[in-house]
């Protein structure tokens, strides 16, 4: 019988085969019926990892920020021991239906995500309510960008008042997100010259430095590679959130947490910009056996070189933050491993 790591790379293989074969079948009249052979091959590639004393986290798309992160990890401290698995996905709903199934250890959402998913609220509410969720860990905060160009005579965003403004698409909630921020400054989505588009980061910015928007909204971690490169060759402004719109979506229960982004974070930003943000969490199931759950914290808070691995925002990852933007109550897991990592200073 093959060892565990060749049975592994055997049935990822297959994975990557299937899924070529598919698409030279099926494609482009059965895309559906394509999605669902990766799907079942991803979930058999997580289970066998698991199976043999692995871990696997369902993390996003290919070469975006969650799948970077956890390509680092794996790439800086796999082991025949404990091998670690990272499970490419089309984003959160497919997160979420691999950790409903039983199929990965963990899986990366926004705090406010994890937040709605668990109450089967806002985006989710047709997928039903997952109050098994249990996070492990705040990873690391992603800022909300409100940019306009640099010649632009918004000031703050209360200016966006009747303006016309686009999303980028960047998660589940990214429309609600920037509904909330907008709304803190009294400026309501019907204030708006029009219903806000989502579209992905490119495009967006592409709409903005043709005049066709006004502003841009953006989450993700600070810098965000794309938009740095637009700003490099495109004058832009950050608009800052106003003191009392940051006091008021970040009190209480709120999944917001206050984010300043420090001065030169991106070109010719002179200033450091007041926003708010939400925690990327690291997000498992109650139904996750707590040695599981453990194990990969260690994995995750461990000193690798991860600037070197290729992602520098895992080294934003650090145990003193790890409770930070969490929206969801701890894993039995993690509360032993920070309780153990306590006991060790």
């Amino acid at each position: 019988m093959l060892p565990p790591q060749s049975r592994l790379a055997l049935l990822q293989q297959w994975a990557r085969v299937t899924a070529m074969t598919a698409r030279a079948i099926f494609a482009p009249a059965s895309a559906v019926l394509t999605d669902e052979l990766s799907a079942a091959v991803k979930a058999a590639a997580a289970r066998l990892a698991r199976k043999n004393g692995g871990l696997a986290v369902a993390s996003g798309p290919a070469n975006e920020n969650y799948w970077n992160v956890f390509d680092a990890i794996v790439k800086a401290g796999n082991t025949p021991a404990r091998p670690m698995v990272n499970i490419t996905t089309r984003g959160t709903l497919e997160n979420l239906r691999l950790l409903r199934d039983g199929a990965v250890t963990a899986v990366i959402l926004r705090g406010d995500e994890a937040a709605l998913a668990a109450k089967g609220e806002g985006p989710f509410e047709h997928a039903g309510a997952v109050p098994d969720l249990r996070a492990l860990a705040g990873l690391f905060p992603e800022a909300l960008h409100v940019v306009v160009m640099g010649t632009s005579p918004i000031a703050s965003v209360a200016d966006l008042f009747g303006k016309r403004v686009t999303i980028v698409r960047s998660g589940t909630a990214a429309a609600l997100e920037a509904g909330d921020i907008l709304r803190a400054h009294r400026v309501s989505l019907a204030a708006l010259a029009a219903t806000p588009n989502e579209l992905p980061i490119d495009a967006a910015l592409a709409a903005l430095k043709r005049g066709e928007r006004d502003a841009v909204i953006l989450t993700a971690p600070a810098p965000s590679p794309a938009l740095r490169d637009f700003a490099v060759a495109n004058p832009v402004r950050f608009l800052p959130l106003d003191a009392d719109a940051v006091a008021l979506l970040t009190t209480g229960t709120s999944n917001y947490v206050a984010v300043t982004v420090p001065a030169q974070t991106y070109p010719g930003q002179g200033r450091p910009i007041v926003t708010v943000g939400v925690a990327a969490l690291l997000v498992s199931s109650a139904q996750i056996a707590p040695r599981e759950a453990e194990a990969l914290l260690q994995r995750v808070f461990t000193e690798l070189d991860f600037m070197q691995a290729g992602s520098p925002f895992s080294a934003m990852m650090k145990v003193a933050s790890s409770h930070r933007g969490v929206t969801l109550p701890l894993h039995e897991g993690a509360e032993a491993f920070y309780s153990a990592t306590a006991s060790q200073k």
